[in-house]
């Protein structure tokens, strides 16, 4: 928050619910850098636990086709 905007306006946290979007609250002091690397590294952790999941599943159609 800033000295123009000291408080969330009104209704904002509510829209962004309403509409699926994520919506934090950050002192000044945290550098706009800092937040987007730590997003970008929660996004990298989904995506690679996503990708792991893809390959065990594949992993596992594999050994079924080859027992059967």
């Amino acid at each position: 928050m800033t000295a123009q905007t000291p408080v969330l306006p009104e209704g904002l946290a509510a829209l962004c619910l309403s509409r699926g979007l994520p919506l934090i609250e950050l002192c000044i002091g945290v550098p706009f850098a800092a937040l987007t690397r730590a997003a970008a590294r929660i996004q990298n952790e989904v995506l690679q636990a996503e990708l792991i999941a893809t390959v065990h599943r594949g992993d596992a159609l594999a050994t079924a086709l080859l027992a059967a």
